[in-house]
């Protein structure tokens, strides 16, 4: 007798935890090298100008590896505008680059000179016995400085560069038929910039406090991107040394959200590197045969260039307004709320935001985006070592009631 379910078919096994949430998930191996050797490779603005920062060496390597990309790759058109707004600044930056080290070791060449007059003086040296060591540094500062400018020569001058420049010939060469368009509704663009803003949706809320016209730039080059994936249909690989925390976690992947957005709106996948990594997955999957010289310096070009972003965010300063301290007992909010600072909120749209009835919303999302556990414990720290160093230096810290709200 035949099986009441002949012809059916069996049902799908259940999806697994990480294949629900892909955008979890760290790429393998395979996933990489379907980005590098398959996906679209999209520059962004601070990548672009590795062709200017990098020496003359890692310049050749670079951009004959972007080369081997053929029609893969792409630039957005926010990209392609940054990068001539503020590609004589990068050139003067360059060219400084010698001048502003040797401004810099004079200071430490000097401080040591100091140093050995003053001990000359403590120690009872002759004059000619500190004239000699000071004779010495001298000597080891010139020789630093002749061989840095040896060793490094930029070669370009900003002034000389309006209609001359040799790397942009490069670069405009190479990106010809690979520029995209801009966004067709502008205004439509600037409501969803402010949404996220407020929201704290990446991409370009850590750029809120920047002015209106620089503030929805990384948006732009997002919603781009989008646009561009819908048509192309490829997996995307976007190469920044924008390492903020709209864009990148802790981890050095890209936000979760910015993957299942890209999935979501275009079905493809998306992933996020600096100019270091796609070097070496150049590298490793291209046989781009970019040296380890070039690769430490794009190593040392991403470091440098988040440097400022670890310093305290405006948003962080802004919040930390809104909580009152008091040693032994923790934050609490203030009972008034205080509009933000206008020298630090000079988004109108942030600071209608901010001010707005959704604003416990708003303060929820900045503190899980926030580390603000970390924020706060350090605040806490700070303002219980002050306290105490200012009634008594000698006096154990206090460990007080952190359940109750600070007495008024």
């Amino acid at each position: 007798m035949a099986d009441q379910h002949d012809g059916e078919q069996p049902a799908p096994a259940p999806r697994k935890l990480r294949d629900l949430f892909p955008e979890y998930r760290e790429p393998s191996q395979d996933r990489l090298r379907m980005h590098i050797k398959e996906g679209l490779v999209v520059l962004d603005t601070n990548a672009l100008f590795a062709a200017y920062r990098l020496n003359a060496t890692g310049r050749r390597e670079f951009l004959r590896t972007l080369e081997l990309l053929e029609d893969r790759l792409w630039v957005p058109h926010r990209v392609a505008q940054e990068f001539l707004e503020n590609r004589l600044d990068v050139i003067d930056e360059c060219a400084k680059a010698t001048a502003d080290l040797n401004r810099s070791l004079k200071r430490s060449f000097d401080q040591v000179v100091k140093e050995i007059a003053d001990f000359g003086a403590r120690r009872g040296l002759s004059r000619d016995q500190v004239a000699d060591l000071r004779k010495i540094v001298k000597t080891a500062q010139e020789d630093v400085r002749t061989g840095t400018e040896a060793a490094f020569t930029f070669g370009l001058k900003a002034k000389d560069c309006q209609d001359e420049d040799p790397i942009l010939v490069e670069i405009e060469e190479l990106l010809a038929g690979k520029i995209g368009k801009p966004l067709d509704d502008m205004d439509a663009a600037r409501d969803e910039a402010s949404r996220r803003y407020a929201y704290l949706v990446p991409p370009g809320y850590m750029d809120a406090d920047k002015p209106a016209d620089r503030a929805i730039g990384d948006y732009l080059v997002w919603a781009q991107v989008i646009e561009k994936i819908t048509t192309s249909q490829r997996p995307v690989l976007l190469v920044s040394n924008d390492e903020k925390k709209d864009w990148f976690t802790e981890r050095q992947c890209p936000r979760p959200e910015l993957v299942a957005e890209m999935r979501t709106k275009t079905g493809q996948a998306f992933h996020l590197v600096n100019v270091r990594t796609f070097l070496s997955l150049a590298n490793e999957y291209m046989d781009a045969k970019v040296s380890t010289a070039t690769i430490t310096q794009a190593e040392e070009m991403s470091r440098e260039a988040n440097e400022d972003t670890e310093a305290a965010s405006p948003l962080e300063g802004q919040l930390l307004e809104r909580l009152s301290y008091r040693p032994g007992r923790g934050f609490w909010p203030r009972v008034e709320l205080r509009p933000p600072d206008p020298a630090v909120w000079n988004s109108e749209i942030i600071r209608r935001n901010l001010q707005n009835p959704d604003l416990a919303e708003i303060a929820s999302r900045l503190l899980r985006e926030m580390d603000v556990g970390e924020m706060l414990e350090r605040r806490r720290r700070e303002l219980d070592y002050s306290q105490r160093e200012a009634e008594d230096p000698d006096a154990p810290s206090e460990d007080g009631d952190q359940d109750s709200p600070p007495e008024e």
